[in-house]
């Protein structure tokens, strides 16, 4: 079997004002390693379902981390999809394509899957990074804190460094 790369998934819900207040930190992460998205929308945010639909608009048009950026840095000023059609615009991605998107749902199977996905992994919250290193996957939680959460998959990265692949 060959050797899993070392990476982070980042599960997240795009209105969650935890996801939010670890914006600036995800900048950091990603000039070190590859940051994957997923989604966990939680069902106590109206427009997270929505958001993530429009994140997969902006994914398909190869904007996905600018507008994942411009959701999150105006999450709380969401109340319409309107809202959301000009965030994506901010982010580089079509209005048009994404308002399409949004009406037709085409990207509703891929959320549904990323959070059956994060449900059967046993995510309850967000943000929670998941740090893929030689062992397995570290499940790293911040749905309760953000404190110390983008230190401690700086610190497993720099542990998982250590071991040589293969």
């Amino acid at each position: 079997m060959p050797p899993i790369p070392t990476g982070v998934e980042l599960w997240c819900d795009l209105i969650c004002p935890d996801c939010s207040a670890i914006l600036d930190d995800l900048e950091v992460l990603q000039r070190r390693v590859e940051l994957r998205f997923r989604h966990f929308p939680l069902v106590s945010h109206t427009w997270a379902v929505p958001a993530a639909q429009v994140a997969e608009e902006g994914r398909v048009q190869g904007v996905l981390w600018p507008v994942v950026h411009a959701i999150l840095s105006g999450n709380d000023e969401v109340s319409s999809p309107d809202d959301l059609v000009v965030m994506a615009q901010r982010g580089g991605a079509s209005p048009t394509a994404v308002r399409r998107a949004l009406a037709d749902g085409r990207h509703a199977g891929a959320v549904a899957r990323d959070y059956r996905e994060g449900r059967a992994f046993g995510i309850t919250g967000t943000p929670t990074f998941v740090v893929q290193g030689p062992g397995g996957p570290v499940r790293l939680d911040g749905g309760r804190s953000q404190e110390g959460l983008v230190e401690a998959v700086e610190a497993l990265l720099d542990v998982f460094a250590e071991y040589p692949p293969g």
